[in-house]
């Protein structure tokens, strides 16, 4: 594959599913899919040299992540845009508020109810 056929993609959690922008490695084209589960977008990501995707990996049960914590030291005022992860234990309660209280006795962080169900535990659960 030469230089100029590669592609490259960044995935979002979004209502219907997964949301997908693709670029060509001369920034000259770009497309955009929307996946309904997380094993339809897995098929398709064979297709890019490189994609990223924004949910976080390497869950702790124990401590904040240290790349979040970094994260946030070099954004500064926008390090508010780095979202606390759930914890690995977290991610599989039954419910938020089960979620919630496992991570204020561990991890000390109050979760978004879009943080955990939305896309973490869809993509871990549909792969």
């Amino acid at each position: 594959m030469e230089i100029n056929e590669l592609k490259f993609a960044g995935v979002d959690g979004c209502h219907r599913g997964w949301f997908l922008v693709s670029l060509d490695s001369k920034c000259l084209n770009f497309d955009f899919k929307v996946f309904d589960d997380a094993k339809s977008l897995w098929h398709e990501s064979q297709t890019y040299e490189r994609i990223f995707i924004d949910i976080p990996i390497g869950l702790s049960n124990s401590k904040p992540r240290q790349c979040d914590v970094q994260a946030r030291k070099i954004l500064k005022m926008r390090g508010s845009s780095v979202f606390p992860a759930p914890s690995r234990d977290a991610v599989y309660a039954k419910s938020y508020e089960e979620a919630n209280d496992m991570m204020n006795s561990s991890l000390v962080i109050i979760l978004s109810k879009e943080n955990l169900e939305n896309p973490i535990r869809r993509f871990v659960s549909g792969l």
